[in-house]
């Protein structure tokens, strides 16, 4: 398995995900700011395209990943980096890993 290139915090919130089939959820299982862990059945294969809505903490709406493309699938859990997202939902992406990463860092 090849190293991670970007800082994952865990997380577990919910993640609403459309693509070519059709829509699903999930579990957000961890998260980079370049990509992130999912827990759900996702019907394709690696390399599909799909939209995301990810339900952060202190977040009231979610932010949205209007493109990201699936790297891996694994039975119930599958891996996604983020290809296209507005500079408003990097912004807040980026702001709520930072206050994870910091909580987690704590002893």
């Amino acid at each position: 398995m090849s190293k991670r290139m970007h800082v994952r915090v865990i997380v577990h919130r919910k993640v609403e995900f459309q693509h070519a089939q059709g829509k699903g959820e999930g579990v957000l299982l961890d998260l980079s700011l370049k990509g992130c862990g999912i827990q759900g059945v996702y019907p394709s294969s690696s390399g599909s395209q799909l939209r995301l809505q990810l339900w952060l903490p202190d977040q009231p709406q979610p932010v949205k990943v209007e493109l990201a493309a699936v790297q891996w699938i694994k039975n119930n859990q599958f891996g996604v980096s983020f290809l296209t997202m507005s500079p408003d939902a990097q912004a807040r992406l980026a702001q709520v890993f930072q206050l994870l990463l910091e909580a987690q860092q704590q002893p």
